[in-house]
């Protein structure tokens, strides 16, 4: 078996939730905005790619996504899908692994941008593996590779908020180290590599949602239908994967499995940078394009209510999409927005209608959050646009879906005991849409929060931070490490583990390999 287990465990905050199967059925639309992670995907990266098959500048792509973007989206980790680099020695695939492509991807993410493994999953694709079976230059450049030696790879998060959320990736290229354009050359998982797989995600069957990662689509690898009845017995509802060098949702198993098609960072124009949230264990994506890095900012992603129609025609049907309760006359809306300057204000409108304002939630910076009147839009499906004006202005599109039923979205979670519950920082919204401007000037920046944490030192010497600035780790080598202590609304930290900025080594608490 080319792969052992490699159990990276991100121990934020060991809450006592209670053990439960990670069904995405379970997804929640609610007021409470406490509960969001976001994580950055790329794919097909292709170092180096110099052929004249598509555009030019995947080196700098990388080191955008690795740099620059990293640290504005400020993920709490990175999973690239393979195809790391293109095997193609500037003149034929033929060619097989070479030294010096996988020399420049390593210098890119590790040397220059401090990517560590500690928040950083990289996997091998087919292109990764002509001519090298054993991945040997996988395992000896790769970030993963290097720091633990195997080709399959599962990581835990604890989060704060008492939840648990099991990641698995699987290594779906073949092991026979066939030349490209082999017909011989099985895209495959193993007997022994989804043994594996089965003990991954037999640990992860208490969390509270679990995605699994791979190179190939579905359709594209030999073992597919034997990893889906895996996911199948283990409530795993999302796959996400590259290869196919597009974007793209299918469904299978009869739409008990979402599969997601990234876009190739290396080789394609549009659509090759992806964050993804989960908020209430409602997951949402928002792509963006770095043919010419940077992208325009500001780029903002809903994460609640997420998004209910997917693809380009928003022609598939989300299945973890929760509805808004149309009985509801306050219900919430939430959009990360990310920015390498000042986000000056957002505000949302649901089918075209009256702007109405949002306020940056100031327990999390990156978070805007506004409210709306859900019952006078009638059951079915809604526009629902987010704006974010910052170095420019930009906006993202949803289909939400409405639905009768109580109203369930219960409270918010709010930033102290003397913060007004409708808000200073909340948009007031009525029920024609309209925007209160005086709600964004009210809004208090630094409100007196009842179990908020300012920046303090630490026995290290680093600072204490409260969790909302995200994660935007780093294992880059010199400087002191940053502990980060987090908790919502009186919850009682158990253990820590840490989290650092750029320019610091990680020594994280709670990694287990």
């Amino acid at each position: 078996m080319r792969s052992s287990s490699s159990v990276l465990v991100l121990a934020l905050v060991l809450g006592a939730a209670s053990a439960r199967a990670g069904e995405p059925s379970l997804a929640e639309y609610v007021f409470d905005g406490s509960r969001v992670l976001w994580f950055s995907w790329i794919t097909d990266t292709h170092i180096d790619f110099i052929l004249p098959l598509g555009p030019a500048g995947e080196e700098d792509r990388l080191r955008w996504a690795t740099g620059e973007g990293f640290e504005v989206v400020q993920p709490w980790f990175m999973v690239a899908t393979g195809d790391l680099t293109d095997s193609t020695n500037g003149i034929s695939y033929l060619s097989g692994q070479q030294d010096a492509e996988w020399s420049l991807y390593r210098q890119i993410v590790a040397d220059e941008n401090g990517m560590g493994p500690e928040f950083y999953f990289d996997i091998a694709g087919n292109h990764d593996t002509y001519s090298d079976g054993a991945q040997e230059h996988y395992l000896a450049f790769s970030v993963q590779g290097v720091a633990t030696g195997t080709t399959q790879h599962t990581w835990r998060i604890d989060a704060p908020w008492g939840a648990s959320y099991a990641f698995v990736e699987v290594a779906t290229s073949s092991n026979g180290g066939e030349p490209w354009l082999d017909v011989t050359q099985p895209a495959e998982l193993t007997p022994d590599e989804l043994a594996e797989v089965e003990s991954f995600l037999t640990a992860g069957d208490d969390a509270d949602l679990a995605i699994v990662f791979g190179h190939h689509p579905f359709d594209s690898f030999d073992g597919a239908g034997e990893l889906r009845a895996a996911m199948m017995r283990h409530g795993v509802g999302h796959y996400m994967a590259g290869h196919s060098h597009d974007l793209d949702f299918a469904s299978y198993e009869g739409g008990s499995i979402v599969q997601t098609r990234s876009d190739s960072l290396g080789q394609s124009g549009a659509n090759n940078f992806a964050v993804v949230a989960v908020d209430a264990d409602a997951v949402s994506w928002k792509w963006i394009s770095l043919t010419d890095p940077p992208p325009p900012y500001p780029i903002v992603l809903i994460t609640a209510p997420v998004d209910a129609r997917l693809g380009a025609g928003d022609d598939f049907v989300n299945p973890w999409a929760p509805p808004v309760p149309a009985t509801c006359t306050e219900a919430p809306v939430r959009a990360l927005i990310f920015d390498h300057g000042d986000v000056a204000s957002a505000r949302f409108r649901w089918d075209g209608g009256e702007w109405t304002a949002m306020a940056q939630w100031p327990d999390q910076p990156l978070q805007w959050r506004g409210r709306f009147d859900a019952s006078v839009l009638t059951a079915g499906l809604h526009t629902l646009e987010v704006e974010g004006t910052g170095t420019t202005t930009q906006t993202t599109v949803a289909q939400v879906e409405f639905a009768g039923g109580d109203c369930t979205v219960g409270e918010e979670d709010l930033p102290g005991a003397d913060a007004d519950a409708d808000g200073d920082g909340d948009a007031d919204a009525d029920g024609e849409g309209g925007a209160d401007a005086d709600a964004d000037a009210d809004a208090d920046a630094s409100p007196d929060v009842e179990g908020e944490t300012d920046d303090v030192e630490n026995d290290d010497g680093g600072e204490t931070k409260s969790a909302g600035d995200g994660c935007g780790c780093r294992a880059a080598g010199g400087g002191p490490a940053r502990a980060v202590s987090a908790f919502f609304l009186g919850l009682t930290v158990l253990a820590a583990g840490r989290w650092f900025r750029r320019g610091t080594k990680s020594a994280a608490v709670g990694v287990r390999r």
